[in-house]
């Protein structure tokens, strides 16, 4: 059984009581250049990387207004499990990410993850070792994170 929950990636992870950067995050489609497109953990990221004001998101209707699910994985290796909730984006988990190829390593609780992705026409498609996929259907800008959750 895969330790992911497909309907929100990191539901059950303890969450981080201090916040250090409140305010715009998020993906870019140049990825990462100041560093070849690589996340500082090593491997491409093949368009992953997130920049300031931009996510990965999924759930909805498909729109960036909404989109209910998020993921921002940023250059120095965090990976921000986001949720839009009373309509507002808040902080559900902090986890690690890295690239080897095509692969995605997560790490959540010290526990390791193998994960294939796929970035094609503007969508992120994870494909777990059970074969269940979940997608994130585009990269918003104007994502600010305003607090935690729960």
């Amino acid at each position: 059984m895969n330790r992911f929950s497909f309907a929100k990636l990191g539901r059950t992870l303890l969450m981080l009581t201090a916040v250090t950067a409140f305010g715009l995050l998020g993906c870019s489609g140049d990825d990462n250049p100041s560093n070849g497109g690589n996340n500082n953990n090593g491997g491409p990221s093949a368009g992953l990387v997130c920049a300031d004001g931009e996510a990965w998101v999924g759930g909805g209707t498909g729109s960036c207004g909404s989109a209910t699910d998020g993921l921002i994985f940023k250059s120095d290796g965090d990976l921000l499990d986001i949720g839009r909730h009373d309509n507002v984006w808040k902080l559900e988990s902090v986890n690690s990410w890295q690239t080897d190829g095509n692969r995605l390593l997560v790490t959540m609780n010290g526990r390791e993850d193998d994960i294939t992705y796929d970035v094609s026409n503007g969508a992120l498609t994870l494909t777990f070792a059970n074969g269940k996929q979940l997608t994130y259907n585009r990269k918003c800008s104007g994502v600010v994170i305003v607090g935690t959750y729960p």
